[in-house]
């Protein structure tokens, strides 16, 4: 009897302890003029990894890391919690260790992934197991629709080619269908409501109802490359975008060795790295372009009046990135393949009108840059730039950069910023993008203006460029990285917050990571 009162006081005490865990005030920022800010906020026991919203019943869905002891580096151990607005309380929350757990959340409640072990979805409001299922890996929700697609298998034992269709709601499987992925995914969108076209191995029409539809077979990626290092088998199910997760490939691959799909009125089009295609609605090619031996690699396509546009960017992977953040793939993953080139096609017939290649030795493109006004492309390399017509396949500008002294190209930006003052390090004024000039950022932390002939204009630190978040009365918020200043529509300081800039927004109200990012403030509009 003993054990039995030790264990209902047990249960007690987490139950106060959830009730305890509410929104409360808190300090969030010294007003210019001195005054204490003060704001409702949500202390959670861990560093959070991101806030899902579910806007029906003002639910927060959170999920946290633990901090080591000196809270230098994430543990895989940590939870998830869910928050309800109009209660201003804890829910529930569920322990979770990160290594092999991943939870979701879908329309139906939380799709909680234990990876060797079983799926399970678990009641929004309660953290209650709805259905459970073993032998299956899910890869993809289909919000639309209500459903998710997952393998058959599992990670110990192996994974199938058996893509199978599932009800969110009950668990049932609905369909199943042969679906290699020995590279991964690589694009997986509805072309309507119904239907999804999902690249893998090839390109698929699935019927989210009954997972019919036609399948054209075409190579993705390739296994005869020396440089592909594998990163693991297994690795960690990830989720990091809209995908659920990382479906085992397999050592020494190399990935996205193929191109977008361009969809163009009743064709499709795509590139693999050995041939141009173009396919009618049913999946039935309409006519193809081989690609020269040895020079295709991951590519885009991309279309104006009867002409298709093809630049190859010398590039492939060493795992999908399909459910990866493309910084951490550009960085990362990302091998040599192939040559880069652009190429323009006639969409109709697939007659090639010009093939350029871009360097005599094999480089990646870092980015590039279509310009329609003025009928030209840039392309971004790490220590050159070179801009072409469209119109056909002569070099307007070219510029060589001096990589020891300036930095290695990166990539461009489009982005806004507020630029510190150089004289005084308090002020700070909008910076646009001018229409008529590119930016590039360097490996040096600087942006660099270009005008339309390459020639460079400015060079700005990045340490001077700061970004902010545009709020619904005209103010913004500058974000300084070690806290976050408050400036009216005019540019003047309202006050200082002890903020990042993690935001998100539930209806009309805002919400803000702390710095620590340990806490969610109710932002003072």
């Amino acid at each position: 009897m003993r054990v039995i009162k030790i264990f209902l006081l047990f249960v007690c005490c987490i139950s106060l302890d959830v009730q305890s865990q509410t929104f409360l005030s808190d300090t969030l920022g010294i007003n210019e003029d001195g005054s204490v800010i003060i704001a409702k906020s949500l202390a959670l026991p861990g560093w959070i990894l991101g806030v899902d919203v579910d806007s029906t019943d003002n639910l927060l869905f959170i999920r946290y890391r633990n901090l080591s002891k000196n809270e230098t580096s994430l543990k895989n151990r940590g939870g998830i919690s869910v928050y309800s607005l109009a209660d201003q309380r804890m829910l529930w929350q569920r322990p979770i260790n990160y290594f092999n757990q991943d939870p979701k959340l879908t329309s139906e409640g939380v799709l909680f992934v234990t990876m060797g072990k079983a799926t399970s979805l678990l009641d929004l409001k309660t953290g209650n197991e709805v259905w459970k299922k073993k032998k299956m890996i899910p890869y993809w929700v289909d919000a639309k629709n209500r459903m998710f697609l997952a393998y058959k298998g599992s990670y110990m034992n192996g994974v199938s080619n058996e893509l199978e269709g599932h009800s969110l709601a009950t668990g049932e499987k609905m369909w199943s269908r042969k679906m290699s992925h020995v590279y991964g995914w690589n694009e997986s969108g509805l072309l309507d409501d119904s239907t999804r076209l999902i690249v893998s191995d090839g390109i698929h029409l699935v019927h989210m109802g009954n997972g019919e539809g036609p399948s054209y077979a075409m190579p993705t990626g390739a296994s005869d490359y020396k440089e592909a290092v594998a990163l693991g088998a297994l690795g960690v199910v990830t989720g990091v975008l809209t995908g659920f997760a990382a479906v085992p490939t397999g050592p020494k691959k190399v990935m996205e060795l193929v191109s977008n799909v361009l969809s163009d009125d009743t064709v499709f089009y795509v590139a693999s790295r050995e041939n141009l295609f173009c396919l009618d609605r049913q999946l039935q090619p309409k006519w193809g372009y081989p690609i020269p031996d040895g020079m295709g690699s991951r590519s885009h396509l991309f279309a104006r009046g009867d002409s298709l546009y093809m630049i190859n960017m010398g590039t492939g992977y060493r795992n999908t990135i399909f459910d990866t953040s493309e910084a951490y793939a550009h960085e990362y993953l990302r091998l040599k393949v192939g040559w880069p080139f652009i190429a323009c096609f006639d969409k109709r017939k697939g007659e090639k009108v010009w093939f350029r290649q871009l360097s005599d030795k094999k480089e990646m493109v870092e980015e590039f840059d279509i310009n329609w006004e003025e009928d030209a492309l840039m392309v971004l390399f790490s220590d050159h730039i070179r801009k072409y017509s469209l119109s056909g396949d002569s070099l307007l500008s070219e510029v060589s950069w001096n990589t020891e002294v300036n930095g290695k190209l990166l990539y461009l930006t489009n982005s806004s910023y507020f630029l510190q003052d150089f004289e005084d390090s308090t002020s700070y004024q909008r910076y646009k993008r001018p229409d008529s000039i590119y930016c590039l950022i360097t490996d040096k932390n600087e942006m660099v203006e270009l005008d339309q002939q390459l020639n460079v204009l400015q060079t700005y630190p990045l340490s001077k460029l700061r970004t902010f978040k545009a709020l619904p009365n005209g103010d913004n918020l500058i974000f300084l990285g070690d806290k976050t200043l408050w400036v009216n529509s005019k540019g003047e300081k309202k006050a200082y917050l002890y903020t990042s800039s993690k935001m998100f927004r539930v209806g009309e109200k805002f919400f803000i990571y702390s710095l620590d990012g340990k806490k969610i403030y109710e932002f003072p509009l």
